[in-house]
């Protein structure tokens, strides 16, 4: 398999689309070209990751945050990003990155990390699209004319920039035939037609939708695409459309099979995330959530969700468990009722390595090895 075939696998499952504006996914080093038998998955591309890699003979590396976040200047081999860099290149090893668009996606890892802690009826914390309000994403529905010939590559550049996404599917749009009609004027510079003649010409009429926070890149990138001078376009706002709660989004809500007290909500979270501690930001209710109450309803966001308190008091959250939770954050959650659980950044996130190993096991040809990297260590230490 090629690179390109194993990038088709996850973006399948995490389009690109999903992640947010100042993330870097996708190939950060190597060739879509590039021959894969062996992958090795890992939350970092640290050198012990990368050491692993090159003595196993891993042809690339899949890691959920990226190397590269800012764009780089220069590679030099003297600061650790240019010096990991430099290796892969040296050996010949891909790296690819999936990033936000994976702790969004439908089965991603806020999902996953909400159904081993045991919720249920789960829904997205922060649908995708809406800027943490939590109550849905408004919907649009972008229609351009487009000859013919050109719709494939029009609909693909709307694709690509978040536009026609619907659960476990992307690329979704409808295309209708028909005859456009238009006299270049002096001055025109047409695509197809002579200045002062009217032309009629085979059209499509494409349609497609997309979430208020695509909406901008969706037509820019159709406007790149298409061929005319001057291009046909209308957007529609769908007023009884909502980005489906428990498919694309930030972070995970749900409730508990019984009530539990806050003591053993926390057995469970150092049981899942295998950890021997937590911090735990609450009033002075001994073994209760704020208020004096029983946890029923938790939220949940795997990585840095500090700052996504509100979503989860919104939500009816007796308790947010997440990582990198800062003091100011905390002390305005527990003031405000809600009981914060930080679990650490590395391990809410490294819980889903294992089911994207099995993912990829499974959708891979045969052949092909993928494991898990051995170093999944937290940069933390608890001393």
């Amino acid at each position: 398999m090629k690179v390109k075939d194993i990038a088709d696998i996850i973006e399948d499952l995490a389009p690109q689309a999903l992640a947010e504006e100042w993330d870097n996914t996708g190939l950060l080093v190597g060739s879509m070209d590039g021959e894969v038998s062996r992958i090795l998955v890992a939350l970092d591309a640290v050198p012990a990751v990368i050491d692993e890699a090159v003595s196993w003979g891993a042809d690339m590396i899949i890691t959920h945050h990226p190397l590269i976040f800012k764009p780089l200047k220069r590679v030099n081999l003297d600061t650790p990003v240019g010096a990991a860099v430099g290796r892969l290149i040296k050996e010949d090893i891909a790296l690819y990155a999936a990033h936000t668009n994976l702790d969004k996606a439908k089965g991603g890892i806020n999902h996953v990390l909400a159904v081993r802690l045991g919720l249920h009826d789960v829904e997205v914390l922060i649908p995708e699209g809406n800027s943490s309000s939590g109550s849905g994403a408004d919907l649009y529905k972008v229609v351009v004319f487009v000859p013919e010939e050109h719709g494939g590559a029009v609909q693909g550049a709307m694709a690509e920039a978040g536009a026609g996404h619907s659960g476990n599917y992307s690329h979704c749009a409808f295309r209708t035939g028909g005859t456009g009609t238009f006299k270049p004027l002096e001055g025109a510079n047409p695509y197809i037609g002579d200045e002062g003649r009217l032309e009629e010409v085979n059209e499509l009429r494409l349609e497609t939708v997309v979430t208020g926070g695509r909406l901008s890149t969706t037509v820019a990138a159709m406007l790149d695409a298409h061929p005319y001078e001057e291009v046909a376009y209308d957007i529609y706002e769908l007023k009884n459309g909502l980005v489906e709660n428990d498919v694309l989004g930030l972070g995970r809500v749900g409730n508990l099979e019984a009530p539990a007290s806050l003591a053993d909500c926390i057995e469970t979270v150092k049981e899942v995330l295998g950890i021997n501690s937590v911090r735990v930001a609450r009033g002075h209710e001994g073994d209760r959530a704020v208020g004096g109450r029983e946890i029923e309803r938790v939220a949940v966001c795997g990585g840095s969700g500090g700052g996504m308190f509100t979503a989860a008091l919104r939500a009816g959250a007796d308790l947010y468990i997440t990582g990198d939770v800062g003091y100011h954050d905390a002390l305005d959650a527990v003031n405000a009722g809600l009981t914060v659980v930080d679990a650490g950044h590395n391990p809410t996130e490294r819980i889903y390595l294992d089911t994207l190993v099995n993912i990829l096991d499974r959708e891979v040809s045969p052949g092909i090895e993928v494991r898990r990297a051995a170093w999944t260590q937290d940069v933390f230490r608890v001393v």
